[in-house]
C-alpha cells in the first residue's frame, strides 16, 4: 500500500505541552493519530517519526527514499532548519517529492530563526498554518504524486 513519510525534528514530541500560545494545544499523538486516519480515508498508510537527533533524521530521509511505496516526505526539521546543512543534502539527495512544513511562521520570530537551509531543496514549504499545515502536505503530496 502506498504511503507517505512524515518525519518531525528536536522537540516536535512536545505538542500541545511546549508554548501552546505558539503551537497550539494538539498533543504529537493526537496529531499523529488525526493523519493517520486522514491518510486511511485516502487509501494511504502514515509512516510516522520524530527524533531529537540530527543524524536520525537524516538516516529518515534515506529510509523513505528506498521505500518503493513512498509517494513522498513531509518534514518539520523544527530548529535544525536554521543550522543543518547536513538535513538539506539529505533532502538533495533524494528522488521523492518533499514537503517542509512548520507549525509557526519563522520569518515571523527571532532573528536566528530567520535563515532557512532547506526552503529551496523542497517541492513547497508549507508554514505558518498551524497543524493544519500537515494535512495541507498530505494533499500536496497526493495532488503532485
Amino acid at each position: 500500500m502506498k504511503n507517505i513519510h512524515l518525519i518531525n525534528g528536536p522537540n516536535l514530541n512536545m505538542l500541545g505541552k511546549r508554548e501552546p500560545e505558539k503551537y497550539g494545544n494538539l498533543k504529537y499523538e493526537e496529531l499523529i493519530q488525526k493523519l493517520s486516519i486522514y491518510l486511511e480515508e485516502k487509501g494511504l498508510i502514515l509512516i510516522s517519526n520524530q527524533s531529537n537527533q540530527e543524524g536520525d533524521i537524516i538516516d529518515l530521509v534515506h529510509v523513505a527514499n528506498e521505500d518503493p511505496n513512498c509517494i513522498g516526505v513531509i518534514i518539520n526539521p523544527g530548529g535544525y532548519t536554521h543550522t543543518s546543512v547536513s538535513i538539506r543534502d539529505s533532502i538533495l539527495s533524494i528522488e521523492k517529492k518533499t514537503v517542509e512544513v512548520h507549525i509557526t511562521d519563522p520569518s515571523k520570530r527571532e532573528e536566528f530563526r530567520q535563515k532557512n537551509l532547506i526552503h529551496d531543496v523542497v517541492s513547497t514549504s508549507i508554514i505558518g498554518h498551524g497543524t493544519d499545515g500537515y494535512f495541507e502536505a498530505v494533499d500536496y503530496l497526493m495532488d503532485n504524486e
